[in-house]
């Protein structure tokens, strides 16, 4: 089980890792067409890995964590669907009741920014929190599913064969959060010529993968499927941003209203830390310590 989680890692990073830096050599712009694209490519790089491991090592197809599991788990798909929604709303909050000079209901900065009126641009945002928040974990659970397969569907199942369910979940947020290191370098998230750029980005990226790694461990642990991981990521990232739309400088992404800050992630934060302790109800002791 060892071999294959070290394996399945490396695929997993070189996969992503390598048109990222290629993106980093060719000049690329964050936030232009291409990179869009190929970030979004990099998304099935777990994906591709759990099934390159498999054939590497002759695995084999099975417990690809693909069936739904719908019965007796809909409280978790409910989870699944609205809690990312719920978290975000309530560290954006959060943020606004420590920075309420940072409030700008109307959204009337950002239409000054776009040239648009205020009236009409905020009744399009809150058109779009409602289809990310309604709709999102369906739009974007292709891509994230890309993710899923790998995260919760590979390497934690086999990371709980070799070590302890809280160093198991704690390995896999972090190794999720350092895949994201040069895409986080070339300003995704946290943009850059920030203080310890790029490696504050890095670690502050990790320690939101760790907490909604948690969140996403405790779904896929109790209904067995990736599914309702992908879900519950693509609604993520269907409303992660829409909070700062509604503030007077865009806030900051070290603090929020953004959940990838430490106020603005509170939510995903206090879920964590309530999930982690009460790990050993949740998350089975290794079965197995066969490390081939």
């Amino acid at each position: 089980m060892k071999r294959r989680a070290v394996i399945f890692t490396g695929l997993a990073l070189l996969l992503a890792w390598i048109p990222c830096i290629w993106l980093m050599a060719s000049g690329a712009v964050n936030n232009s067409a291409t990179v869009a694209l190929v970030f979004s490519g990099c998304m099935f790089a777990p994906a591709l890995a759990s099934l390159l491991t498999r054939v590497i090592t002759r695995e084999g197809f099975g417990e690809m964590r693909l069936h739904f599991h719908f019965r007796g788990n809909l409280r978790y798909y409910l989870a699944a669907w609205f809690g990312p929604s719920l978290f975000i709303a309530v560290g954006a909050a959060v943020y606004f009741l420590v920075f309420p000079a940072q409030l700008d209901p109307s959204a009337a900065s950002f239409a000054a920014q776009l040239g648009v009126p205020a009236d009409q641009l905020r009744n399009l945002l809150l058109s779009q929190i409602a289809l990310g928040v309604l709709a999102g974990p369906l739009i974007n659970v292709v891509p994230a599913l890309g993710e899923e397969l790998g995260w919760r569907g590979y390497l934690l199942p086999r990371l709980l064969k070799i070590t302890t369910p809280a160093k198991a979940v704690l390995l896999s947020g972090v190794i999720w959060g350092v895949w994201h290191a040069p895409m986080i370098a070339m300003g995704h998230n946290y943009g850059t010529g920030y203080l310890l750029w790029p490696w504050a980005g890095i670690a502050a990226m990790t320690v939101f993968c760790i907490a909604v790694g948690i969140f996403l461990a405790w779904i896929a642990e109790k209904t067995d499927s990736a599914w309702p991981c992908a879900m519950a990521h693509a609604g993520l990232n269907a409303v992660a941003g829409t909070a700062a739309y509604f503030t007077v400088a865009g806030g900051n992404p070290f603090v929020g209203p953004l959940p990838t800050g430490i106020i603005g992630g509170i939510g995903f934060l206090v879920c964590a830390a309530v999930l982690f302790a009460l790990l050993p109800k949740w998350l089975p002791a290794p079965n197995s310590t066969v490390e081939d």
